[in-house]
């Protein structure tokens, strides 16, 4: 059985540009869209500034471990590393599986902006934790998580995003909308999005 999906090829979702092309039969699903606009807004709610990361998560080659369960343990304690620094994280994942035998995931993180401007410190603490949760040396670096470099930002990508910086704020959202593209996502009976947990001020 196929997954229920709202798929769109506009150009734009609730007035936001994302990246679609109906030629090419590239698509975005809508369920995500709304994930990371509801998270975006969060962000700025809890503070004036947010610094958004993106960042990828890929197992060692031939591991058989339930990477979806391994991946969620590895969030959870990465966002309570987080907030116990004050940082409020919030994030919006997914898992995609393309021509590799693993599944990968695309994450992007929202931090406070006003106590963080750098992500690379803690983008080091990922590759800690996440080491430790598949019994590797947490103090080498495995190649784990991935900061995403595009021509257009520094390394890794990050933004600072500004409360009412609607221009940002679109340039930040088209960017994340390539986490909402369907051509390489898991079969039905797999979960794909992962969303933190809302959170009251």
């Amino acid at each position: 059985m196929q997954k229920q999906r709202k798929l769109t090829f506009e150009k734009t979702f609730r007035g936001h540009p994302i990246k679609t092309d109906i030629d090419k039969g590239f698509a975005c699903d809508e369920r995500t869209l709304s994930a990371i606009e509801r998270t975006l807004d969060s962000s700025l709610e809890h503070s004036s500034k947010s610094l958004v990361v993106r960042y990828d998560i890929r197992f060692p080659h031939g591991s058989t471990v339930d990477s979806n369960a391994i991946f969620k343990s590895f969030q959870s304690d990465f966002c309570k590393h987080l907030s116990r620094k004050g940082l409020k994280p919030k994030y919006v994942a997914v898992r995609e599986c393309d021509k590799s035998p693993n599944p990968h995931y695309h994450a992007a993180l929202m931090l406070d902006g006003q106590k963080t401007q750098n992500p690379i410190g803690h983008l080091k603490k990922a590759e800690e934790i996440l080491a430790r949760k598949l019994g590797m040396d947490p103090n080498r670096n495995h190649g784990l998580v991935h900061s995403c470099e595009t021509p257009d930002s520094p390394k890794p990508y990050s933004v600072m995003l500004k409360r009412h910086d609607h221009g940002t704020y679109d340039d930040v959202f088209y960017s994340l909308s390539y986490l909402a593209k369907v051509a390489t996502k898991p079969p039905a009976h797999i979960r794909e999005l992962f969303v933190s947990k809302r959170t009251t001020k």
